[in-house]
């Protein structure tokens, strides 16, 4: 979860400071006050964020942001979970794939 993001970016810097490429990856991107700014002054490579909250307005704001779609996802997990057969092989990558 990312709220001003005004933690992770300077992680992220010293992160590319000593020669790594970053992504950063949020279930919930609530980006308020300067999180866009924070996001756009960092050196991350995106800001990979679900669609568990609306995201249409910020990345108009910050090419780095980039939503995954995830109620289908959710819905499987839902599925398998009352089937009570959640994970058939031996990973949750099924969800995805």
């Amino acid at each position: 979860m990312a709220d001003t993001c005004g933690t992770v970016g300077p992680a992220a810097n010293k992160l590319v400071s000593a020669g790594t490429r970053v992504y950063t990856a949020l279930t919930h991107g609530f980006f308020s006050g300067s999180a866009i700014s924070h996001i756009n002054n960092t050196c991350f490579e995106a800001a990979v964020v679900t669609n568990t909250i609306p995201q249409e307005d910020k990345k108009k704001h910050c090419s780095k942001v980039q939503v995954i779609s995830i109620p289908m996802i959710l819905a499987e997990a839902i599925r398998r979970t009352h089937k009570r057969n959640p994970f058939p092989t031996s990973s949750a990558t099924s969800l995805i794939v």
